[in-house]
């Protein structure tokens, strides 16, 4: 697949270059995080045909020292923040990346029914897991313990499995 998607982002004139920029430390990975929450449908340039599927995802994977949190957006923006201050800031031309986040976006469209409304975003508790999906109806938020959902224990697992496949994909530019 990853052959099949680089091949039709060269014939569109994407050109994946490899290159990345990096949060500038813990506080400017806060930030962009928080501004996550901020973005909508219509800044994505998502018309009203897309109604109120999720557009965003975010995805906090939460260990004993620091957090790791996934960003992905409909239209392929996605980017990944370290709590100590390390990650990638995405671009549309991560042809894998992007793919994988329009994946991740489109596959929260099951789940969106079954989680919480969010008014507040914090991190979820060490060794656990935190969704937090973005609708044109506002925020929606469901967590679990890390180790049920890598395990296919939790109805979530899918869903953390396509998170942690962009994870990979993000890993993969820093190789």
């Amino acid at each position: 697949m990853r052959f099949w998607t680089a091949v039709k982002a060269a014939m569109s004139g994407v050109e994946d270059d490899g290159s990345f920029e990096s949060p500038g430390g813990p506080e400017d990975c806060e930030r962009l995080r928080a501004e996550a929450f901020l973005v909508t449908a219509d800044q994505l340039d998502l018309g009203a045909e897309w109604g109120c599927r999720p557009y965003g995802v975010i995805m906090d994977t939460a260990a004993e020292r620091g957090t790791a949190t996934v960003v992905a957006f409909a239209n392929g923006a996605s980017s990944l923040y370290v709590s100590s201050g390390g990650g990638v800031v995405g671009r549309a031309s991560h042809v894998h990346v992007a793919a994988q986040a329009k994946r991740l976006v489109k596959e929260a469209a099951e789940y969106v029914e079954g989680f919480d409304a969010a008014a507040a975003f914090p991190y979820p508790a060490p060794r656990a897991t935190r969704f937090y999906l973005l609708t044109r109806d506002g925020a929606f938020t469901a967590g679990e313990e890390t180790a049920a959902l890598a395990a296919g224990q939790s109805p979530l697992s899918p869903l953390f499995g396509t998170g942690r496949e962009l994870l990979s994909e993000f890993l993969t530019l820093t190789l």
